[in-house]
């Protein structure tokens, strides 16, 4: 079970998740609890101790513990550091890619989709694939 990102909608079906799959791990993206409360207790927000925070990248030497980085790639970006409530805050979120289906994961980092698709590059195949 992942959580990805600072914000409080992303948090509130966690401990369900955790409480529904009992053996699953939690990851989370750094600094859970600096927004909108600081400072609040693993156990009473998610039933139980993190299990790993996401720090930079699959590829990080620190990711060797990360039982899923086979299948799934993860990248933890610093979304902004801003003055918040008097506090000095950064917020993360990290997305991931999983390679068999080649899907990209986000959640707020893509914020803004224009309704017009942008115009298509002829010189481009959008079928091809890349390494």
């Amino acid at each position: 079970v992942v959580a990805p990102t600072y914000a409080l909608e992303h948090k509130v079906f966690v401990k369900d998740a955790l409480c529904r799959w009992p053996e699953a791990r939690l990851w989370t993206a750094p600094g859970q609890f600096s927004f909108p409360v600081q400072q609040v207790p693993e156990a009473f927000v998610w039933g139980r101790a993190v299990s790993g925070e996401l720090y930079g990248s699959d590829a990080a030497a620190s990711s060797a513990a990360i039982p899923w980085t086979d299948d799934i790639q993860f990248e933890t970006l610093e979304a902004g550091t801003f003055r918040v409530g008097g506090a000095t805050l950064t917020f993360f979120e990290t997305v991931f890619y999983h390679m068999p289906s080649r899907s990209l994961v986000v959640t707020d980092c893509l914020a803004r989709v224009p309704l017009a698709p942008p115009p298509q590059r002829l010189d481009q195949d959008p079928t091809a694939t890349r390494p």
